[in-house]
């Protein structure tokens, strides 16, 4: 049989729910962002010197000349 809340109340019990819901978001957070944190990162650095992007040839960085066009092009 359940109790409402205020059979709960009257009965001494104490609604543990919320504090086992923050409890458990705090250590999904903390286990997700131990997880991705460093990935990020990674790829941060790997984006600033233009190692991922399939793109970045074609697209130069500001301030700086096109690359010739190809040899007998």
């Amino acid at each position: 049989m359940r109790l409402t809340d205020g059979a709960r109340q009257r009965a001494g019990q104490v609604d543990t729910k919320p504090a086992s819901d923050i409890l458990a978001g705090a250590v999904a957070r903390a286990a997700s962002q131990s997880t991705i944190h460093p990935l990020d990162t990674l790829k941060v650095r790997m984006q600033a010197r233009g190692g991922v992007s399939k793109f970045a040839r074609l697209v130069p960085p500001a301030g700086t000349a096109p690359p010739p066009p190809p040899p007998g092009g």
